[in-house]
């Protein structure tokens, strides 16, 4: 049987994570992110966890910006944020979630930072 010429073509040593539905199209962006960083399944699992707390409490505190128009940039700067936090050793989920808050409201919520940070 003929090999395809695809199959002598050097492939990239790259990670391909599986694309769960509830992170939507931000996974890829963050994937990138995490060039320089090993973490382990249950760091992983930590940072997932931080990001939806994050993100779902910031959606109940009313913010602008979880609505539709800001949600995508806004849910990449918050993974951001936690994956560079986790970069430093914080593994807290609680610590990582307060984190992410207190950064937004710091630098894009500047008119009701209270609901933000519990």
């Amino acid at each position: 049987m003929p090999r395809s010429p695809l199959a002598k073509m050097a492939v990239p040593s790259m990670t391909v994570l599986p694309r769960p539905s509830r992170w939507g199209n931000d996974v890829a962006e963050v994937v990138k992110f995490f060039r320089e960083t090993v973490f382990t399944p249950e760091s992983i699992q930590i940072l997932a966890d931080a990001l939806d707390e994050a993100w779902e409490r910031l959606g109940q505190s009313g913010s602008r910006l979880a609505r539709p128009a800001y949600s995508r940039a806004m849910r990449e700067v918050v993974a951001k944020r936690i994956i560079e936090l986790a970069q430093r050793g914080v593994e807290d989920r609680g610590a990582l979630v307060a984190d992410a808050l207190g950064f937004i409201a710091a630098n894009y919520e500047q008119p009701q930072p209270h609901k933000l940070a519990k």
